[in-house]
């Protein structure tokens, strides 16, 4: 549509190419009808003739003593005025065909050249500032639905690290109080506790920082939704 809008701007008042296409249709199909009225004109002209070959010959056929291949050359002067005829309805059928065309390709024209530079610009602009705020709404929900998702993630996160502080607090507990053998297992269980609490912390920040930059893409969208739907 954009580009359709910039061939508008740069053609002015120039012929669009949907009426050079449509002009040069036309003097396609004039010109397809002057040769089919030839046709049909060559047809008709020899049907008369073999209508009248096969009229002598019946004549010829009539007369007391007539020769005696006349009923052979009468059989085989029908059977060409048949074809004769036979093609005068073919041209008949290929001209009105051709006219209709014609009248066709004349109706493209007309609708060419009716509709006014400016109108189809600003039906252009038109259409395409419909199908920006469609895309725009569309942006608009998946980006709503961004955000509630990061946000249960960011939820979700910071449950997942009470729960492991809360354990790494009760497993120091348990460590102040535990003979040799089991402070070397609680040591390398708050080990790996704390790693993975040092993972989630990063994994919350992270998500955090996302959401921010969602909820301000979400605030711009809904700005713009509202000058469209202002501007509508």
């Amino acid at each position: 549509m954009e580009k359709r809008i910039q061939e508008l701007h740069a053609r002015g008042d120039k012929p669009s190419p949907e009426m050079v296409a449509a002009e040069a249709k036309l003097a396609e199909a004039k010109a397809e009808v002057e040769k089919a009225n030839k046709e049909l004109e060559n047809a008709s002209a020899d049907k008369t003739q073999r209508e009248a070959e096969v009229e002598a010959l019946k004549v010829e056929a009539a007369k007391t003593s007539p020769p005696a291949d006349i009923q052979a050359k009468l059989a085989s002067a029908r059977e060409v005025r048949g074809k004769a005829r036979t093609a005068l309805t073919n041209a008949t059928e290929t001209l009105q065909a051709k006219t209709k065309a014609v009248e066709k390709s004349k109706a493209k024209v007309a609708e060419s050249k009716g509709q006014d530079p400016a109108e189809a610009l600003a039906d252009a602009q038109a259409k395409l500032a419909k199908l920006k705020a469609a895309q725009s709404i569309g942006t608009l929900f998946r980006t709503r639905e961004t955000v509630a998702t990061r946000k249960r993630e960011h939820d979700q996160l910071l449950a997942d690290i009470t729960a492991k502080k809360d354990e790494l607090a009760r497993l120091n507990k348990e460590l102040g109080s535990a003979d040799s053998t089991a402070k070397t297992k609680l040591k390398a269980q708050i080990k790996t506790l704390s790693a993975e609490l040092k993972t989630a912390e990063a994994s919350v920040k992270k998500v955090a920082k996302d959401i921010t930059a969602e909820e301000a893409k979400l605030k711009q969208l809904n700005a713009e939704a509202g000058k469209a739907h202002t501007a509508s």
